[in-house]
């Protein structure tokens, strides 16, 4: 069903975008599609929570720091306000 509602939607802006003279087709094709690379998939894995248990109080800040920081430059890429 939600298939079907899919390709109803892109049916309707595909004709909107013809009234206007663009082939959704041939822009889609264009536009480069974002893949993460398997450095930046591997950035957001998550550890065993029994492995922090053990870090010292300023190791997990540090950790945390660090990861916070990825996040945010992660998600400066995506446009996406934090």
């Amino acid at each position: 069903m939600f298939d079907k509602y899919q390709d109803d939607k892109y049916r309707d802006r595909s004709f909107l975008a013809a009234i206007q003279g663009i082939d959704l087709d041939k822009e889609i094709k264009k536009t480069p599609t974002q893949t993460p690379t398997e450095e930046q998939q591997s950035n957001f894995i998550f550890g065993d929570p029994t492995e922090y248990e053990k870090l010292p109080e300023d190791d997990r800040i540090a950790l945390t720091s660090k990861m916070m920081g990825e996040h945010q430059g992660w998600a400066k890429n995506l446009n996406v306000n934090i």
